[in-house]
């Protein structure tokens, strides 16, 4: 069972995150599973067996589908200082039930989907460049000047410092220009406009 995901709020959290947001399509909310015990000739009777999330009347039913899960990875193999792997590059557009800020074992959604490369079982990392994010509450230009704790000699602009590895997820599943991805490990909070690259 079903429901199409929205934001009540209809505030965005970042710059580009409604455009992202509809370019990756529709979202679905999964709520559980039901198993049919009775079928008359024009409705059936259900019972649960397997709750996500409040169910009620409109949402959606479609028929259960076995869906494949990937290799999980031991975190101790995580790289906190991994450089750029050099493949595609995309953004945390927002988690489950329009969540803006994602922890451990957060669902979330990005920008990535099968149309470039993405399949069920990779590995996204997610980062952050220094000094990039306005809503982090934190001084312009925090990457290398901060009151009360010196100053850098010149400015590094965000490109010349190294990026700031938050953390890791799988992918759960995945469409055309989107992909949902379980957060296996963070160092930190992670918040929606946070970059995520394939591993």
């Amino acid at each position: 069972m079903v429901r199409e995901s929205t934001d009540p709020l209809r505030v965005p959290f970042f710059k580009w995150q409604d455009k992202l947001t509809n370019a990756m399509g529709t979202y679905y909310v999964d709520l559980g599973q039901l198993e049919v015990i009775k079928a008359l000739p024009d409705i059936a009777i259900a019972k649960v067996t397997m709750s996500c999330g409040l169910m009620q009347r409109g949402d959606i039913t479609r028929p259960f589908v076995e869906r494949p899960v990937g290799p999980y990875k031991d975190s101790s193999e995580f790289d906190k200082f991994a450089p750029a792997s050099g493949k595609p590059v995309a953004m945390l557009v927002r988690g489950r039930d329009t969540q803006q800020m994602i922890g451990k074992l957060d669902t979330v959604y990005v920008n990535l989907g099968t149309s470039q490369g993405v399949k069920v079982g990779d590995y996204f990392r997610i980062f952050r460049y220094q000094g990039t994010r306005s809503y982090i509450p934190v001084e312009k230009d925090y990457q290398d000047r901060l009151y009360g704790y010196g100053s850098n000699p010149r400015h590094y602009g965000w490109n010349d410092l190294p990026r700031e590895v938050l953390g890791e997820g799988i992918v759960l599943n995945a469409s055309q220009n989107s992909a949902t991805v379980l957060v296996t490990l963070t160092r930190g909070e992670v918040y929606a406009g946070d970059y995520v690259e394939l591993e």
